[in-house]
């Protein structure tokens, strides 16, 4: 007999271990922020970005991996993949 799972536990594994593809959301931050993308701030200039840059990353991606670690970020329809230790979560 199958476990019925409950909401939280669907969620969990339909938005937050895989979000969507950016370019299946067409890259709108509202979309992105809906299906498990987190804004985060540039806190140092590096690849194109300057520093107070706003981006989005997967907020699973962000939470599980360590500083040294590349995140990839979004901003606009741009893609960027950039050290952890230079982006700052957004409070």
């Amino acid at each position: 007999m199958k476990k019925v799972k409950s909401f939280k536990e669907f969620i969990n594994e339909t938005y937050l271990d895989q979000p969507s593809d950016p370019n299946i959301l067409d890259y709108d931050e509202e979309k992105m922020k809906k299906n498990g993308y987190a804004e985060v701030t540039v806190i140092e200039t590096v690849d194109g970005l300057e520093k107070g840059d706003k981006v989005l990353v997967s907020a699973t991606e962000f939470g599980q991996l360590d500083d040294e670690s590349f995140v990839t970020c979004y901003m606009n329809d741009e893609e960027y993949f950039i050290q952890k230790k230079n982006l700052q979560a957004i409070a």
